[in-house]
């Protein structure tokens, strides 16, 4: 099928400490940022209720890698089991 969401790994400074973050994206809208290499500066904006990366409006923020991505693997996971249960 169509992927549902195109994930997005980045780390930004503030003052001392680096913060992780773990973003879902349109897939329609990767190859915006399909051409970002490692270490490659990006622009996060905020305008109204949407946050965006590069102008690219971001669907999700997960809480911490990590548990971000087990939280997207358990919902994967309920999505198969239930339309394993439809007939």
């Amino acid at each position: 099928g169509e992927p549902l969401n195109t994930l997005v790994v980045f780390s930004a400074p503030l003052g001392k400490e680096e913060y992780r973050f773990l973003i879902a994206i349109d897939p329609a809208a990767r190859q915006t940022l399909a051409s970002l290499s490692t270490g490659a500066p990006m622009q996060l904006s905020r305008e109204e209720n949407v946050i965006s990366v590069n102008e690219v409006p971001i669907r999700r923020f997960y809480r911490k890698t990590w548990e971000g991505i087990l939280e997207m693997a358990d919902t994967a996971r309920r999505r198969l089991r239930r339309s394993d249960q439809e007939p």
